[in-house]
């Protein structure tokens, strides 16, 4: 049943896609012709609206909000890196926080 309804559902490490084209964030910079399938090493989980991310998911993304927040502690850090390693924590932060409450 699943196929028939999502055939194009990619089951990935950090998030699934249910890949649409048109939502797609990983192609959107692409010509129309060259958006075929998704680009798995662009995704953009956190800002997709074809990304699915499901509990299995959770250690993978609370252990990479751990190691931002441990790395933004470092005050040696340069500030364009710091503002890098901040942007970062704040995109994934809607996706641990929504984890978390569902535990």
């Amino acid at each position: 049943m699943l196929r028939s309804e999502l055939p194009d559902l990619h089951f990935g490490t950090l998030n699934h896609c249910l890949w649409q084209a048109e939502q797609a964030e990983c192609t959107r910079h692409l010509p129309e012709a060259e958006r075929g399938a998704p680009l798995i090493g662009a995704c953009q989980p956190a800002r997709c609206r074809n990304s699915a991310v499901t509990a299995a998911h959770a250690p993978i993304w609370l252990a990479e909000q751990h190691d931002l927040t441990e790395r933004l502690r470092d005050r040696r850090l340069l500030a364009a890196r710091r503002a890098a390693l901040r942007a970062r924590l704040d995109d994934i932060k809607p996706i641990t926080t929504a984890l978390t409450q569902d535990l």
